[in-house]
C-alpha cells in the first residue's frame, strides 16, 4: 500500500519514525523546493503507514522524494529519463517481438533505472544495463545517450564587443566546480578605466582575444583540469572562444540554459537576471564577467540541474562531407518530427550549409520561416557576419537568439527529441484545440490559480512582449481584468519585468499599487 502510494505521488517527502511511515504529497518538484527553502506549507496530500520495506526506481520520472529517519534526511531520489527506445528481438518461442523500454538515471546517485511497462530494475551503471539487455534480449544498447554526469565543470562567461566574433572580447569570467564547491576562480580583463568597469558589459576594459598573456592563462586554467566547459546561452560564449583559439572545436561545451528548461520547463524566461531572481540569487555587479559566472554556479546549485547535453561540435574540415547526410536527415523528417511544431524561425547570417537548406528542413520539422524579426517569431537562428538591427530587435522583443550549431545540433542528432520538447515545443497537446476553442491555461499545467487575483485590475505595461501574452491569458484565466497602458494607474497590481526602471514602477508606493516582478509571479503560480 505505501509502495503503491509513492510510486502515484508527483513528489514527495518519506519520513520513517520507529513502525510508522509519514508521507507529504507535492504537486510537484518546484513545491517541494519552495516547502524545503521558504517552508510554504504547499503540500496537497499527508499519509501516515505502517512500516514496510519500499524502493523509489518505480516513481514518477522528475519526482524528488526526500527519506527521513525521525526528520533527518538520510537519502534523496530523483530519475530523469535519457533514453526511450524499442528493441527488437526474438521471445522463448522464437518470435519476432519488441519492447518498449526507458532509462533513467538518478540525480543524486550513480544508479540508472531500467524500466519497461511490466517491470523496474535498478543498476549501478550503463555498462550493466547494456550486459542486462545482451543477456535477456540478445539486443546491443546504443550507449551515447548525449547525457553526461556534471560533478565537475568549468562555468565561464564572457563579456564582448558585440554579438559577432570580430568584435572581440574585453572580459573573461572562470570558475572551476567539482561537486557542486568552488576549487579555483579565474578573472581575465586588461583594465583600461576602473572608474567604470563595475557598469557591466565589458565597459572599462580592453580588448584582450589576441593577447597571449591571457590566452595562456585560459589555456593552462582549461588543461589543468580538463573539465566540460558550461556558459548560459553556451554557444555565443564557445564561438567567441574556438574562433580566436582559446579552446579547440571539439572541446565539450554544455549550455545552462538547455539543462534549466530540461529541469524547469515551466519558467517565463531563462534570461540570466529572470533565473537569477526566481532562484534568490544576489548579484552586485550583473553583466560583469565573473559576477555572473559566480551568480550561475548559485543557479545551477539551486535548480537542482542534473541532465547536461553537449552541443553540436562540427569540425569545419568534416562538415562539407556531412551535407549529404544533413539533407537526407531533414528529407526524413518531413511529416515524422514536430519539434519545431507551430514555431516560427528566422534565420539570419552566414551558415555552414545554404540558407534556404536550413529553412526547408525547419519546415520539414512544423516549423514556418520569415525573414524579418517580429512579434511572432520564437527563434532567431544565427549564423555569422549577423546583421545588427535583427540582433537589436530580437534582444527588444526578448526572442531566443541561437547560433546556427543549435539547430544542426536538434536536426541532425535529434537529442532524443524528448529532451528538445522542454526547449522548442509548447504545449504541442493543445495546438488542435486552440484551432477552435480558446484554452485553458490551467488545464494540464503545473500553475496554480491565485485567488487574490480573482476581480482585480492587473496592469502588465512593463512586461516584454513576448511574456505579456502569456501573463494575461493567465490572468484571465484567474479572474482578473488586465490593462496594459503605462497609463493605467487604477489598478491593483503591477507585474513587470525584473530590474526594470519604469515611472510607474516608482508611484506605485504612492498609488497603494502591490508590485511582483515577473520572476516572482512565476514562483507564485509554482509554489
Amino acid at each position: 500500500m505505501l509502495q503503491a502510494r509513492i510510486n502515484e505521488l508527483n513528489s514527495g517527502i518519506i519520513n520513517i519514525v520507529g513502525d510508522t511511515v509519514m508521507t507529504l504529497g507535492f504537486l510537484n518538484a518546484d513545491r517541494l523546493y519552495s516547502y524545503e527553502t521558504n517552508g510554504i506549507k504547499n503540500w496537497y496530500s499527508m499519509g501516515r503507514y505502517k512500516y514496510e520495506n519500499i524502493e523509489f526506481h518505480s516513481i514518477k520520472s522528475g519526482a524528488i522524494f526526500v527519506l527521513q529517519e525521525n526528520g533527518q534526511e538520510i537519502a534523496r531520489y530523483q530519475f530523469l529519463p535519457i533514453l526511450r527506445d524499442t528493441a527488437s528481438y526474438l521471445n522463448e518461442k522464437r518470435k519476432k517481438t519488441t519492447l518498449a523500454f526507458e532509462i533513467r538515471k538518478d540525480t543524486y546517485s550513480t544508479h540508472y533505472n531500467f524500466k519497461t511497462e511490466k517491470q523496474s530494475l535498478l543498476f549501478g551503471s550503463i555498462v550493466e544495463i547494456t550486459k542486462h539487455m545482451i543477456q535477456t534480449y540478445d539486443y546491443t544498447l546504443n550507449i551515447d545517450l548525449g547525457v553526461e554526469p556534471m560533478d565537475k565543470m568549468i562555468l565561464v562567461d564572457l563579456e564582448t564587443g558585440g554579438f559577432q566574433v570580430e568584435d572581440g572580447i574585453l572580459e573573461v569570467g572562470a570558475v572551476v566546480v567539482e561537486n557542486g564547491s568552488i576549487v579555483e576562480m579565474l578573472h581575465l580583463g586588461k583594465v583600461e578605466d576602473e572608474e567604470i568597469i563595475y557598469e557591466g558589459m565589458g565597459a572599462g576594459y580592453d580588448f584582450i582575444e589576441h593577447d597571449e598573456k591571457y590566452l595562456s592563462l585560459f589555456k593552462e586554467l582549461v588543461d589543468k583540469y580538463n573539465y566540460p566547459l558550461v556558459a548560459h546561452n553556451a554557444s555565443f560564449d564557445r564561438k567567441f572562444l574556438v574562433h580566436y583559439g582559446w579552446i579547440p572545436e571539439d572541446y565539450p561545451v554544455y549550455d545552462s540554459i538547455r539543462a534549466l528548461k530540461i529541469r524547469h520547463p515551466h519558467l517565463f524566461s531563462y534570461s540570466m537576471g529572470f533565473v537569477t531572481n526566481y532562484f534568490d540569487v544576489e548579484q552586485e555587479h550583473a553583466h560583469t564577467a565573473l559576477s555572473d559566472v559566480l551568480a550561475l554556479h548559485m543557479v545551477i546549485q539551486k535548480a537542482q540541474l542534473s541532465t547536461w547535453i553537449p552541443l553540436f561540435k562540427p569540425l569545419p574540415s568534416k562538415f562539407g562531407s556531412k551535407a549529404k547526410s544533413f539533407i537526407e536527415r531533414g528529407m526524413k523528417l518531413q511529416g515524422e518530427s514536430a519539434v519545431f511544431k507551430g514555431k516560427h524561425m528566422v534565420f539570419t547570417g552566414v551558415s555552414q550549409f545554404p540558407r534556404v537548406l536550413m529553412q526547408e528542413i525547419a519546415i520539414a520539422c512544423g516549423a514556418s520561416v520569415g525573414n524579418s524579426v517580429n512579434k511572432k517569431t520564437d527563434y532567431l537562428i544565427c549564423g555569422e557576419k549577423v546583421g545588427q538591427s535583427k540582433i537589436n530587435r530580437a534582444i527588444e522583443l526578448e526572442v531566443p537568439i541561437y547560433h546556427d550549431d543549435w539547430f544542426i545540433d536538434i536536426v541532425f542528432k535529434d537529442l532524443s527529441i524528448e529532451h528538445v520538447k522542454s526547449e522548442v515545443s509548447a504545449t504541442l497537446q493543445v495546438e488542435e484545440i486552440k484551432k477552435n476553442v480558446k484554452p485553458n491555461p490551467f488545464e494540464n499545467s503545473p500553475y496554480k490559480k491565485l485567488v487574490e487575483f480573482e476581480g482585480k485590475k492587473v496592469n502588465v505595461a512593463c512586461l516584454k512582449l513576448n511574456i505579456q501574452s502569456r501573463i494575461i491569458e493567465l490572468l484571465e484565466g484567474m479572474g482578473a481584468s488586465v490593462v496594459k497602458s503605462p497609463g493605467g494607474k487604477k489598478v491593483d497590481y503591477m507585474i513587470y519585468t525584473d530590474n526594470g526602471d519604469y515611472a510607474l514602477l516608482k508611484e506605485a508606493d504612492k498609488l497603494n499599487i502591490i508590485v511582483i516582478p515577473v520572476s516572482r509571479f512565476n514562483r507564485m503560480l509554482l509554489d
